[in-house]
Order: structure tokens, then C-alpha cells, then sequence
């Protein structure tokens, strides 16, 4: 729980991306402005609680529910999501907090990716792994019900990574 009396919102967006159109080829700004950005829906953990997926047919009402004004809003790269949430949606958190720039502190010649912090964290735990389901949404813009669960537990997955990892680094 944090400290100053806020609720601590873990976000994670899963959003379209294809060979041309990614964050390993366009500046996350151009990106999410792109015609071609589609976010298929969000992980949301409320504090402690557990990580829940919703489509994006669910998030804008899921998402207008938090308050915000009273929100920390933590994600692994919190400048993607983050920009996602107050551009897209109008949300505006009290404040930010970032797994992957706090990796970057503490470990600044290593990689500051999930998958490498949940390793260098949890060394023992393969129960605490990212998994590899989101290559199977490579250019896939409308998903299957099953692909959309199927992204749905991996994105509850990375949500729960963010937060524990969180809470280990803090």
C-alpha cells in the first residue's frame, strides 16, 4: 500500500502491433497517435487486489471509475502506458511510478526489461515469469474471443510482475 494514503493502480495496455508498426520501430508518442493504434484492453490491479483484464470494449467505464486524483499509477514503462491513460482516455493520476526506470537505478547496466527483473528478482520462482503469448497478437488487429483471453491472462500476468516487482524494489 502506499504510503502517503493513495491507491496504488497497476496498468498494463495490450495494444496492436505488427513487423512495421511497434515500439521497437516508432517513438512511443507517434505510435499511440498513429491511425493504426488499436489498444485491445488493459490489466488493472487496485492496490493489492488481483489483476484483472478487461477488453477494450470494458476499459473506457473500468478506467472512468478510478479515482484518479487519489491514484498512483504504476506500470513497467509508465511513459507508454501512462501517455495511453491521459491522451487517450483523459485520466490524469496524482502521481507516476515506474518499474523500469527504478531497475534502471539500481541496476544500470543490466537490462531493465520485465522478463529480466522478474529473473534477476525471483531468480528460483518460475512461477514469476513473463510469458510469451503476445507474439501470437502479431498483427492481429481484431482478436478471436480465445486470443483475447488468451492476452488477457498474459497481461494479468505482467500486471502482478509489475506490482510484486514494485514492492521488492521499493
Amino acid at each position: 500500500m502506499p504510503f502517503d494514503g493513495s491507491d496504488l493502480i497497476t496498468v498494463d495496455f495490450e495494444t496492436y502491433w505488427d513487423a512495421q508498426f511497434s515500439l521497437k520501430k516508432i517513438p512511443i508518442v507517434p505510435y499511440v497517435r498513429d491511425p493504426r493504434f488499436l489498444s485491445h484492453g488493459v490489466g488493472i490491479k487496485v492496490n493489492d487486489g488481483p489483476s484483472v483484464w478487461y477488453p477494450r470494449t470494458q476499459a473506457r467505464e473500468v478506467l472512468a471509475q478510478i479515482n484518479w486524483s487519489n491514484a498512483i499509477l504504476l506500470c513497467q514503462n509508465t511513459f507508454f502506458d501512462g501517455f495511453i491513460l491521459t491522451q487517450l482516455y483523459g485520466h490524469i493520476p496524482r502521481f507516476y511510478a515506474d518499474t523500469r526506470s527504478m531497475a534502471m537505478a539500481l541496476w544500470p547496466h543490466d537490462s531493465a526489461s520485465l522478463k529480466d527483473i522478474a529473473i534477476r528478482l525471483w531468480p528460483e520462482d518460475e512461477t514469476k515469469r513473463k510469458g510469451d503469448e503476445l507474439g501470437n497478437t502479431k498483427g492481429v488487429r481484431e482478436l478471436t474471443p480465445e486470443g483475447c483471453a488468451e492476452l488477457g491472462r498474459y497481461c494479468e500476468q505482467d500486471v502482478a510482475l509489475t506490482y510484486d516487482a514494485f514492492q521488492a524494489m521499493l
